[in-house]
This record gives structure tokens, C-alpha cells and sequence, in this order.
């Protein structure tokens, strides 16, 4: 290997070492910060935590990983479960993890994945400096947003992984490999119960890149890509979706869903600052915080002003 060459891969690989340093020691503030300092919302993580020891218990008992026998799940679905962490509910089955360790540790993994993921994308898709691109990760990923309800929500670690998807999309549109692997990723975060990430993620697919090949005039890499991320997607991803499919067959809702806001409530939701909210629609303000609030309104008119 020539000597230039060899200072240019070491230095290549010195860069990715020391983002992935940063990365854990902001994941790692982060998790001081949101579990440590108790500033997190309960929410369905307590569900992960279940579903994590269900499988550890049932794995040590030697029944095997508990897939649709509801005895084995405290009465509830676990494939058929759309929110039931399948991946790491099956690593902490085959390794002994308790359930407190793998929500410590889950969602700090979960950060560090979401700064690399968006440290990547900025820097193949908008050229940014290694400093500005580890900035922007970081800034997502130690965000209030992202933090706050890693720890509470186990079901929103998987947007930790959009950003590598939309990386993987941009490489995908002359790449085939790496369209399959957008689509195969998408999968994972549905097998790790992203209900909320999977949707998501597939419409910030579709705005980022939809509009811009068609308006080059490229509808043909269009329907390419899609087509092949939604294979690999359907392949990876079967293995939970027909499964709550069934589930959802089997105990259709009863109950018409009336409760909806209005428009004129978004007006207060993003102006007010003290705790409560619209008539008959309270919520938590840290979760006001972590979402909207003036900080968000001023960067919105800033940016419409830019």
C-alpha cells in the first residue's frame, strides 16, 4: 500500500473512531442525565421491561423463546404484539439480561446509533465537515425529543435507526445492495416494535425522496427503489407483521374512535409555557417541552425569516 494511501485510511479510520467515541460519551451524558436524574416520561418501556424478562424466565426454564402461547407472556401476544421488542427481547433470552439492564443500556445504544446514523447522513448526502455533522448528531441525538422518551418509550429506540435508512435510500438510488439493506433496516426497527418509527420513517422516505427524483425527471430509480425497499422490508418484517395481523383479525375494536382534537388547539399547544394544556386535553410539560414551545416557534420563524 502506498504511504499516501495509508495516512489517508488511517486517518479515515481515526475520524470514525473518535465520532464513535463522542457518540458513547454523549449517549452516556444523556443516560446520566434522563435515567439517573429521574427526567424521563413512564410510558410503554415498563411494557419492554416485562417483555424482556418474559423471555429471559422463559428461555432459563427451558420452554424456548416465547412466541405465541399467552401463558408464557403474562397473558398477552409476544410476536403478535406490534410494540414487543422481538430482537432484543431474544438477546436478552439467549445471554441472561435482566429487564432494568436491557432498558439502561437499550436505550443508550439507542443514541449512539441515532448520533453515528445522522453524523453518516450528513456527511455522504449534505457534505458536511466531520465537526458540523458530529454537532448535528449530537444535537439530535442527546435532543429532549429523543432522550426523554428513548427512556420511557422502548418503542421509539427504533427511529434511532431512520436516519440510516435515509442514508441507505440516497446510496440506494444507483445501488441496488443498498436499497435492500434501507428496506431491511426499516424491517429490524418493526421487529423491535416500531409502530410509531416504521410509519414514520416510511413518509420521511417518501419526502426525501420522491419529490426530488421526480422533479429531475428520474420516476423510473423511483419506482426501483421503492419496490425494493419494500421487498426486503416485507421479507425482514413478516415475521411480526403477519403475526399482529392475526391479532388485530382476531380482536376487532369495538368502540368507534371519537376522541380527536381540534385545529384551534394546535394555537395553545404551541404558545403556552405554563403546565396543562387545551380544555379536556392535558398533558405533561416536559413532554410539551421535549416536542414544541416557544424555543421550537422562534427556530420555525427564524427559519421561514433564513
Amino acid at each position: 500500500m502506498l504511504p499516501a494511501r495509508r495516512r489517508a485510511l488511517v486517518a479515515a479510520w481515526t475520524r470514525r473512531l473518535l465520532v464513535l467515541g463522542v457518540a458513547c460519551l454523549v449517549a452516556y451524558a444523556a443516560r446520566r442525565t434522563f435515567f439517573a436524574g429521574a427526567r424521563t416520561l413512564p410510558g410503554d418501556g415498563q411494557t419492554a421491561v416485562r417483555y424482556w424478562e418474559l423471555a429471559r424466565a422463559s428461555f432459563a426454564r427451558g420452554d424456548g423463546f416465547p412466541l405465541w402461547d399467552r401463558s408464557e407472556c403474562g397473558g398477552l401476544p409476544f410476536v403478535g404484539n406490534p410494540e414487543a421488542p422481538f430482537v432484543s427481547a431474544l438477546f436478552a433470552a439467549l445471554f441472561g439480561v435482566g429487564g432494568e439492564a436491557m432498558a439502561r443500556w437499550y436505550a443508550t445504544l439507542g443514541i449512539v446509533v441515532a448520533i453515528t446514523g445522522v453524523y453518516a447522513w450528513a456527511r455522504r448526502v449534505f457534505a458536511l465537515s466531520t465537526t458540523s455533522a458530529l454537532f448535528s448528531g449530537a444535537i439530535f441525538g442527546a435532543s429532549g425529543f429523543v432522550c426523554g422518551h428513548f427512556a420511557g418509550h422502548a418503542s421509539f429506540v427504533p427511529f434511532a435507526l431512520t436516519p440510516w435508512i435515509l442514508l441507505l435510500a440516497r446510496l440506494g438510488e444507483d445501488d441496488p445492495r443498498a436499497a435492500l439493506g434501507a428496506g431491511a433496516l426499516l424491517g429490524l426497527s418493526t421487529l423491535e416494535g416500531g409502530s410509531y418509527a416504521t410509519p414514520y420513517t416510511l413518509l420521511a422516505l417518501a419526502i426525501t425522496e420522491g419529490p426530488r427524483l421526480l422533479s429531475q425527471g428520474r420516476a423510473s430509480k423511483v419506482l426501483r427503489l421503492g419496490a425494493l425497499v419494500l421487498a426486503s422490508f416485507a421479507l425482514v418484517a413478516g415475521v411480526k407483521l403477519y403475526p399482529a395481523l392475526v391479532e388485530l383479525a382476531r380482536h376487532p375494536r369495538r368502540i368507534p374512535e371519537t376522541d380527536h382534537q381540534a385545529w384551534t388547539d394546535l394555537i395553545p399547544a404551541f404558545i403556552e409555557t405554563r403546565a396543562g394544556g387545551p380544555l379536556g386535553h392535558a398533558y405533561d410539560v416536559d413532554e410539551y417541552r421535549a416536542y414544541v414551545g416557544p424555543l421550537v416557534v422562534g427556530f420555525a420563524i427564524a427559519g421561514a425569516g433564513a
